[in-house]
């Protein structure tokens, strides 16, 4: 009797007709124009990189994520991997410079827009492969740099037809100052930053006990207790409860 094959995409892949093409070429059409009206530059990297190159850039959750391409050829039977596909546009960008640092002008702004790949569990809204949108500004610090790419951001948006929308500014120094103010130790920062809330996924909930326990071991303050930080990996900011017992809101 003759198995019949599935003719669906693998699991958290999909495809896409000509409509959904033109539409998203569409998108990136106007997203191209204005970064390059900004003075950002395309940037293009491979699919796949040394999985030395990602590995440990994520915490070891992000490890877990990654999608490894075992050896090939004569080295295949030793089932390990050398390469891997790549998880974001952030951990590529920084292997670029590093490359290229006497080729590249010391004020270096960039765009990227590829397809990226992560070994998650599939889910609503949740793919293995799907687009990433960075725009970066390499070689200086200066708040000025901020603004533009806030600017750059929000005339993409209007120039898609949306008015009614907000632009959420996050900074991991921000972060570092909630975590200071709250009584945890430089040191043990990380370690609040990766506590974990196992009931949630892609957004991870930073615990109030557990920065209790930290703060407790290195003498901090009660304003632990209040501190609520929800963060996707350690750069990222989405919402601080705890503000206002700091002093950081009225």
């Amino acid at each position: 009797m003759a198995v019949t094959q599935s003719t669906r995409p693998a699991s958290g892949t999909r495809d896409f007709l000509a409509d959904d093409i033109r539409r998203r070429e569409h998108v990136i059409g106007i997203v191209r124009d204005v970064y390059e009206r900004y003075g950002f530059e395309p940037l293009e990297t491979p699919a796949f990189e040394n999985i030395e190159t990602l590995l440990g850039k994520y915490g070891e959750e992000g490890n877990k994520l990654i999608f490894k391409i075992l050896k090939r050829g004569e080295h295949e039977h030793t089932g390990e991997a050398d390469l891997a596909l790549r998880y974001d546009l952030t951990v590529p960008l920084a292997r670029v410079v590093a490359q290229y640092q006497n080729e590249l002008p010391r004020f270096f702004k960039r765009y990227q827009i590829q397809p990226v790949w992560r070994a998650d569990r599939p889910a609503r809204g949740r793919f293995r492969e799907f687009y990433q949108c960075d725009v970066d500004v390499i070689g200086t610090t200066a708040p000025t740099v901020e603004a533009e790419i806030l600017g750059a951001v929000s005339d993409v948006l209007l120039r898609l037809g949306f008015e009614d929308f907000s632009v959420r500014l996050n900074h991991r120094l921000v972060l570092s100052g909630l975590l200071n103010a709250a009584g945890v130790w430089t040191s043990q920062q990380n370690d609040a930053l990766v506590a974990r809330n196992p009931g949630t996924h892609g957004v991870r909930k930073r615990r109030p006990k557990e920065l209790e326990a930290c703060r407790r071991r290195h003498g901090g303050n009660t304003a632990t207790d209040e501190l609520r930080v929800y963060a996707v990996g350690a750069d990222l900011v989405q919402f601080v409860d705890g503000d206002q017992r700091l002093g950081l809101r009225d």
